[in-house]
């Protein structure tokens, strides 16, 4: 149990987390931690700070690219 997507995104690289409907789960429950650490920064920061989020959430399962 974790409240960081950094954790999330390494347990999905590490194969922690396997079959395509738990990582599409703990992808968008990394999306939604990293929405939340964003929204402190407001405006352009949090739209930076969302995007660099999704791409290394996405960037963990390149085979299970269409999951995202």
């Amino acid at each position: 149990r974790t409240g960081d997507y950094r954790r999330v995104a390494r347990a999905i690289v590490d194969m922690e987390i396997r079959g395509a409907p738990a990582i599409g789960v703990a992808a968008a429950y990394a999306l939604a931690l990293a929405t939340a650490e964003a929204a402190s920064r407001g405006g352009d920061g949090f739209i930076e700070a969302l995007s660099e989020a999704r791409r290394e959430i996405e960037s963990t399962r390149p085979t299970a690219y269409n999951l995202f």
